[in-house]
């Protein structure tokens, strides 16, 4: 469960940074890319949250604990 919380977490950061530099990156006049930039960025932001309340609400406490503060077996 660790696993695959880490696996989305990475995946969503990937998607929010790609989203923020093409929000960032384009100039005024590409609207469109802007828009798709913000679009990205805020899936990139629901795929963390929900990998992080899928630990929350799915996973044991002590998978919770070990995520919360890095902790190793």
């Amino acid at each position: 469960m660790i696993a695959t919380t880490i696996i989305y977490t990475i995946v969503g950061f990937i998607v929010a940074v790609m989203g923020y530099i093409l929000f960032n990156a384009s100039d005024k006049s590409e609207k469109g890319w802007r828009v798709f930039g913000a679009i990205l960025f805020v899936i990139g932001a629901f795929i963390i949250l929900g990998a992080e309340l899928n630990l929350y609400f799915n996973g044991t406490q002590e998978e919770l604990i070990k995520w919360m503060f890095w902790m190793k077996d």
